[in-house]
């Protein structure tokens, strides 16, 4: 069977491949749009407030006493199944509510910041308000795809995205080739609605019936269980709004479409590579969960180092390699450079990105304790990233958000995410 991380990889790698097409078929000020519409979409992750990240965690606890039997079922001891399947249905009711907020929400707020771009809508705002209720949905589908990871099924659930980014990516091309403009959007988050519906309902029918239709345990509770540590990783994420997000927005509306434009294109080559390399933690997240439950610590150690040196290393590499490829455009492809922010705009957020790997690497091993300790470290970073943006974009541009995000990233961020990991250690990883 292929390696989960590999099939992580080429999902991330599927996205990257989509910017030709953004280059060739979209001109700027669409490209400015398509960036805003995706960044609109990118905050659902604050309206579910980290819940599918604890789902994983929480699951992951509850399977060591678990199986998946010849028939795709759920098997094991029914205290362990009745947790698991309140887990479930607390996370799909939560995440559903959720789901409506984000689309009310999103739908105002994406259509002030058109108007403050002074977009010439068309049938923009048509296009968008079609986007957000699928990306809605999808939203929602997407919390029991967390359960499939939290079971011990990586490498089914890295499956499933590979051939949903995969679909999604070739839907999006051909809109692109038929000339279906900022509308490819549309086609790109339906497919990827279908590929959520076939999965679960079709591929994964036993597997998904199981887990929720069985009789839950009433001791587990939102309240108790979830809320205390869902509102440090939701007050994380509103502050966490205050970085990529925010620069987006505000660079399209302080410095225009087109300028927002080369923004969104740098960043989703950026974030990209980003997402590549932290697959090499990501993919162990529910594993180190299991081995924290177990309470195995030196195995717990030895693995999060392991996997953390090769995220760090490959993401150097294709930040390196990105860089000199971006230099041989500037000198061969002069109207291709012009669509994406210059080599000192892009060196500048590849550097603060590169310090991503160790701080999302202290992040994930918290976390697979069930614990959390980035929230005051999470807030005052939000405010000193959308301050230094807000205070160096009109100035510089683009270049002051780039700026910013180096600064506050590698001056703030970095070290005391060393300060949480030295204190975690001492606490929960030493004898």
């Amino acid at each position: 069977m292929l390696n989960s991380l590999w099939l992580r990889a080429w999902q991330g790698a599927s996205v990257l491949i989509t910017i030709p097409l953004v280059l060739r078929y979209l001109d700027a000020e669409n490209q400015g749009l398509y960036y805003l519409f995706l960044s609109v979409a990118s905050t659902q992750s604050f309206f579910e407030m980290g819940l599918g990240l604890i789902t994983t965690i929480r699951a992951s606890h509850e399977w060591i006493g678990l199986r998946v039997a010849v028939d795709g079922s759920v098997q094991g001891p029914q205290r362990m199944r009745a947790k698991l399947t309140k887990i479930c249905r607390i996370s799909l009711t939560f995440t559903s509510a959720a789901a409506l907020v984000f689309l009310t929400v999103a739908i105002i707020a994406g259509t002030r910041f058109m108007d403050a771009g002074a977009v010439s809508h068309g049938d923009h705002v048509t296009v968008f308000f079609i986007y957000i209720a699928l990306m809605s949905c999808v939203m929602v589908l997407s919390s029991m795809i967390a359960v499939v990871e939290g079971c011990n099924q990586v490498g089914a659930a890295a499956i499933f995205r590979l051939i949903q980014s995969v679909v999604g990516a070739i839907t999006l091309w051909l809109a692109l080739l038929q000339g279906c403009g900022i509308q490819s959007l549309v086609f790109q988050a339906t497919s990827s609605l279908i590929c959520s519906a076939i999965y679960i309902f079709l591929w994964r029918r036993r597997f998904f019936a199981s887990v929720y239709l069985s009789e839950p345990d009433d001791v587990l509770s939102w309240k108790t269980d979830f809320f205390p540590h869902q509102w440090r990783l939701a007050t994380q994420s509103i502050f966490n709004l205050l970085a990529f997000p925010f620069f987006q927005f505000l660079s399209f509306t302080a410095l225009g479409p087109v300028e927002s434009g080369k923004l969104g294109l740098t960043l989703q080559i950026a974030l990209g590579v980003q997402g590549l390399s932290l697959v090499f933690i990501s993919a162990k997240v529910p594993h180190l969960s299991m081995l924290a439950a177990r309470g195995d610590r030196d195995l717990v150690r030895r693995e999060w180092r392991r996997q953390l040196a090769k995220s760090v290393v490959f993401m150097l590499v294709c930040f390196s390699a990105c860089l000199l490829a971006l230099g041989m455009i500037a000198r061969g492809y002069e109207s291709y450079y012009l669509r994406v922010l210059g080599i000192r705009e892009t060196a500048l957020l590849f550097g603060g990105l590169l310090a991503t790997a160790y701080i999302y690497g202290v992040a994930s091993i918290v976390r697979a304790h069930k614990m959390e300790r980035f929230t005051v470290v999470g807030v005052f970073a939000g405010v000193a990233y959308s301050s230094a943006a807000v205070a160096l974009c009109g100035s510089m541009g683009n270049l002051g958000i780039a700026l910013a995000y180096a600064l506050v990233t590698l001056l703030f961020v970095l070290p005391a995410s060393r300060y949480v990991m030295k204190a975690f250690e001492a606490e929960h990883l030493r004898a």
